[in-house]
């Protein structure tokens, strides 16, 4: 093929060249026959007239133009042949290469298979497709050249009327191959890159179920069994349980899917494939032992802490019992004697219970891997072990505290019982009515009183030691009926106190206004006695007349007021003796002291007759008194006048009758003076007045 173009070559070359040579020999010929032509059309264009001129001209110029004309073209054409030969040589060497080259390609593409043994691998036959359409694209530029060239130089072997079949032909074959590499290369990109892309996906999908299962077995080794968060946990491994069970369920189906896409076209996995299906199913193994191994760790730990909580509760709520029963008012003593007794029997079960909880609680305290967890757990035990001494210490001392309640219950119910007799014995007094005839029966039946008072003290101590004995039952357990007693017994004291006070008040009264009474009787009549002889005495009459009677008017109030005071203190005792709980038969009483009334007022009219001789003597000394004051004033009047009449500014004839007259008068007045204070003497001696 290659000697058929390089004989087609030759021959273009040849016959380009003979007709350059035959043009070139025309050109030089008729070259100087034209410079003749136009030497003979310059002379006759000079001679001839202006038409012939011109047209010869218009002539020369078409002559010499196509003349131009004909040796441009055959100046052209001899560089096209130039450089067609130059195209040829090119087009020559492109088409050795491109053979080459192509065949080069196509030996690599064909050594080139799809098996897939690796990640590495199927990437690296990636990269040298790629490589090669590389190559390609660069032998396509050489192929669009060589296609470039074949084409003008078909069409200048067209025009010259050769044949270019062979060069087609070549063109064909080369451009089957080139096209045959073209399709190849891709189909093997597209499927290489397919594999890439699979084995990709798959390396992902394996890589992601490492990420997570490594992570699934790293959260399930930080479960821990023992943690006391047990339905946590539970979840927790149930969670792991199902995810794991999810990890094995993903990687059968991806392991599934790589052996239908690889074991179909070749007789192995690709190896770091395989290596990570067998790393993910090392994995899975690894969880599913220490799942099954934290599952009975889990399950153990489940029973000893539910057994823990269990004995826990029992023993709690034995406490929370016994502090319920402890502290329980409502109960009697004997029934909480009852309880108390069980509860100390309950005590040595509830300690052995203690025992377990504490081997629970250690082994819980052993396997937990939380300090926190350890400590609170620590701080469980301590914290009911204290509770639990502390209840078993107030059973006891609770036990000995209702045995002196039971000690105070029987006491409380003795002081009852005396409290009850000494109200029958009292009831037997208050429901008798007395009699009582003299003073001393009635200061007998006040001292009877006097006794039964001074018992409300005793029945109030008793009364105080029932209420001290209620206050320690009631601080400990209910009191039952010992509440009704209490009422019971305070009631009786209440009742039978107001009574006895009423009676008592009643009685002393009695007794004391009759004693009064009597005593009043006795000082009245030694007062009625007295005043007699006050009234007879010289001490009296030696007082002045106002004293005197000052005094006697002071004792008519006296004597009023004893009447008075006798007839209240008559009034009151027979009040007394009207009432319901005393009477008297003894008449004598009322008649003693109708007497002294009369004495009382037989001596009030003889008092009254002496104030009166008292009030004339002295209206008849203040009359007296008045006539002296009058008299005395006509005497300084006298004097006056005497002393006027000596004086010398009044000398005159009669002034010596005057003096003596005057005189006469002042001794009158004297006398009349001197007469009326002997009257006044008298009548202040005697004490009465003058008939």
């Amino acid at each position: 093929m290659k000697m058929k173009i390089t004989s087609m070559l030759l021959k273009i070359c040849h016959s380009f060249s003979k007709l350059l040579e035959n043009n070139t020999k025309q050109i030089l010929t008729n070259q100087h026959e034209l410079d003749t032509f136009n030497e003979i059309s310059k002379t006759i264009t000079q001679k001839a007239n202006q038409t012939e001129s011109e047209k010869i001209y218009s002539e020369n110029i078409e002559l010499n133009q196509k003349w131009t004309s004909e040796v441009n073209l055959l100046e052209n054409l001899h560089e096209n042949l130039i450089q067609l030969r130059q195209q040829w040589i090119q087009l020559e060497d492109i088409l050795n290469e491109l053979e080459t080259k192509s065949g080069s390609l196509l030996e690599k593409e064909d050594n080139l298979d799809l098996i897939v043994r690796s990640k590495e691998d199927i990437h690296n036959k990636f990269a040298s497709v790629q490589n090669l359409l590389d190559d390609k694209t660069v032998l396509n530029q050489l192929n669009d050249k060589a296609n470039l060239l074949a084409k003008t130089l078909i069409e200048a072997l067209r025009e010259q009327q050769l044949s270019p079949n062979s060069l087609e032909e070549k063109l064909v074959h080369l451009n089957q191959i080139d096209s045959r590499l073209a399709d190849n290369l891709k189909a093997k990109y597209r499927r290489l890159n397919q594999k890439v892309d699979n084995i990709q996906s798959f390396w992902d999908k394996l890589s992601t179920l490492r990420i997570g299962t490594e992570s699934l077995l790293e959260n399930l080794k930080d479960i821990n069994p023992f943690d006391e968060r047990l339905y946590q946990t539970e979840k927790n491994i149930i969670l792991c349980q199902s995810k794991a069970h999810d990890h094995a369920e993903e990687i059968n189906q991806v392991e599934q899917q790589i052996k239908e896409e690889y074991l179909s076209t070749q007789d192995f996995l690709p190896v770091d494939i395989e290596d990570q299906l067998k790393t993910l199913e090392a994995l899975i193994k690894q969880i599913t032992s220490t799942m099954e191994q934290y599952n009975c760790e889990f399950q153990r730990a489940k029973e000893i802490r539910t057994n823990y909580f269990v004995v826990y509760d029992k023993i709690k709520t034995w406490i929370e019992n016994a502090e319920l029963a402890i502290s329980n008012h409502n109960i009697d003593p004997s029934e909480l004697k009852t309880k108390l007794v069980q509860l100390i029997h309950e005590s040595n079960d509830v300690q052995t219970a203690y025992g377990q909880l504490v081997h629970y609680g250690n082994e819980i305290i052993k396997n937990s891997g939380h300090y926190n967890d350890q400590k609170a757990m620590q701080a469980n035990m301590d914290q009911i072990l204290y509770e639990l001494t502390k209840t078993i210490q107030l059973i006891e001392e609770k036990n000995q505290t209702v045995d002196q309640i039971l000690g105070n219950w029987a006491n409380f119910m003795r002081v009852y019982q005396l409290v009850v007799e000494w109200s029958l014995k009292l009831r037997a007094l208050l429901d008798r009515k007395l009699q009582l005839n003299s003073l001393q029966e009635a200061q007998s039946a006040r001292q009877d009183y006097a006794i039964a008072v001074s018992s409300l003290f005793d029945v109030s101590q008793n009364l105080s030691e029932m209420n001290h004995e209620f206050d320690k039952i009631n601080e400990v357990c209910s009191t039952g009926y010992l509440k009704t007693k209490l009422h019971e017994a305070e009631t009786l004291k209440i009742d039978n106190e107001t009574t006895l006070y009423e009676r008592n008040l009643f009685l002393q009264e009695t007794t004391e206004e009759w004693l009064q009474f009597e005593n009043k009787i006795k000082s009245v009549k030694e007062w009625i006695k007295e005043s007699y002889c006050a009234l007879e005495s010289t001490d009296l009459k030696n007082k002045p007349l106002r004293d005197q009677l000052r005094i006697l008017e002071q004792m008519l109030a006296d004597i009023s007021a004893q009447k008075i005071k006798v007839n209240m203190s008559l009034e009151k005792l027979q009040v007394h003796f009207h009432s319901e709980i005393i009477y008297t038969e003894n008449p004598n009483i009322v008649h003693d002291g109708r007497i002294v009334i009369e004495d009382l007022e037989k001596l009030n009219r003889d008092v009254f007759q002496t104030t009166q001789n008292l009030d004339k003597a002295l209206v008849q000394i203040e009359e007296c008194q008045s006539e002296i004051q009058t008299i005395r004033q006509r005497i300084v009047q006298e004097e006056q006048q005497l002393r006027n009449i000596l004086s010398p500014l009044h000398q005159s004839s009669d002034s010596e009758k005057n003096e003596q007259e005057c005189r006469e008068r002042i001794r009158t007045l004297q006398t009349h003076l001197n007469q009326i204070n002997t009257k006044i003497k008298l009548l202040l001696q005697r004490g009465s007045p003058e008939e």
